[in-house]
């Protein structure tokens, strides 16, 4: 498995603090349920970045973000066949992408190793006397 970023959740107490990484297994999870928001630009930059078709990159965006608008689950468009982000490293892809699973509020729940990121958690903190937990978002 390999540590795909520097996500994760402090657990302090009150004579020392715990950090606990959260490890992003590149299951494709989060590509295949979201499609973040892109500005057209952004879209047509990163479609020639990857040489990409421009003009049917930019209607496969629109395409799936009205599905999305009306509550429809829609994959990215940058999700590789082999399941992986097409844009891990480009310098446009969305912070809610680099934040994922902590962009969502309380976190994504439905990303299964953020839910095995949470079980540590709640198991440092139960009964422990926690003073604060911080996430890296």
């Amino acid at each position: 498995m390999e540590y795909r970023g520097f996500l994760f959740t402090k657990v302090e107490f009150r004579d020392f603090d715990i950090v606990v990484p959260f490890v992003c297994t590149c299951c494709g999870w989060c590509c295949e349920h979201y499609l973040p928001r892109f500005t057209e630009s952004e879209v047509l930059r990163i479609a020639e970045d990857a040489h990409r078709q421009c003009d049917d990159t930019l209607r496969q965006y629109l395409e799936g973000y009205e599905k999305k608008r009306h509550g429809r689950d829609v994959s990215c468009i940058f999700l590789l066949a082999n399941g992986l982000c097409g844009i891990h490293d480009h310098p446009l892809r969305p912070e809610v992408c680099r934040l994922y699973p902590f962009s969502f509020r309380d976190g994504d729940e439905r990303c299964p190793p953020f839910r095995n990121h949470r079980r540590i958690v709640a198991a440092l903190t139960a009964n422990a006397g926690a003073l604060e937990l911080y996430d890296s978002s």
